[in-house]
């Protein structure tokens, strides 16, 4: 079909890349990628990036642990689910840390995912403040 949206899904160590075009494909890499961070015991980053370009929106989440977290550009999506400890995230091996009060619902965080799926855009169900 012509004019549909396809977009890369990079997570993992290795990193790995999938395409995606569905909610369904996006869920079952979102499984993938979660299975394999708890398993490895290495909370990990998934980024979502369009077919738009470099500047084009992306967004990041963290999956491999009881809770997430949402980037969007410079913006997070604050939560309280980290006992306020900054938690340690990886990508691509390198590890790193968001400041505490950005953790989130796993399922908060899979809808969004949804949501900048279909859009493109933003997504709406969670509030969104610029990074520190």
């Amino acid at each position: 079909m012509s004019g549909e949206r396809v977009y890369t899904v990079v997570y993992g160590r290795r990193p790995n890349e999938e395409k995606v075009r569905t909610t369904d494909e996006l869920d079952a890499v979102l499984d993938q990628a979660n299975t394999e961070a708890a398993a490895a015991g290495r909370p990990s980053v998934v980024y979502i990036l369009t077919d738009r370009g470099a500047q084009a929106p992306f967004l990041g989440l963290g999956v491999g642990r009881e809770f997430s977290y949402l980037t969007y550009g410079g913006q997070h999506a604050p939560g309280d689910l980290d006992g306020g400890v900054p938690p340690a995230w990886y990508t691509s091996g390198a590890r790193g840390e968001l400041p505490a009060g950005r953790a989130v619902r796993v399922q908060a965080a899979r809808d969004a995912a949804r949501e900048f799926l279909v859009t493109g855009e933003r997504p709406t169900n969670v509030e969104w403040v610029y990074g520190e």
